[in-house]
């Protein structure tokens, strides 16, 4: 998907399911796209997911009738408190950005609008006798 069509699909997502067997998933942009854009993810406990996801009862286990169980009511609590879910799950995407992981830093940036800072220009040797 090009930037305009990802955008579009994040915008009408409530929720991702990313059931990755993958042991040794480490940043998946994915979750962090979709906690930008308000929706809430689902995830398996695998890699690095644990730590970056919004909250343990979004963990999936693979064991159907468990996840089941765990799916109906967080589409359940979507539905009778959309608002603040979508506002939890984007200050939450703000919160894995500040806590510093890079590979999402400017994702997030992107996906929020919010420019980089830029950094201060040098003087030249005559600016600074000037100065």
């Amino acid at each position: 998907l090009d930037r305009t069509d990802k955008t579009a699909f994040l915008d009408r997502l409530d929720c991702l399911f990313l059931p990755s067997s993958l042991p040794d998933e480490a940043e998946p942009l994915t979750l962090l796209e979709a906690y930008a854009a308000g929706a809430e993810v689902m995830a398996t406990a695998i890699g690095a997911i644990p730590e970056r996801i919004r909250s343990p009862d979004c963990l999936l286990t693979l064991n159907s009738n468990a996840d089941f169980d765990r799916i109906a009511r967080m589409i359940e609590r979507r539905r009778a408190e959309r608002d603040a879910c979508t506002r939890e799950c984007r200050e939450h995407a703000v919160r894995l950005h500040r806590a510093g992981h890079p590979a999402l830093q400017g994702l997030l940036r992107r996906l929020t609008g919010e420019r980089k800072a830029a950094a201060p220009r040098r003087l030249s040797a005559a600016e600074s006798e000037a100065a």
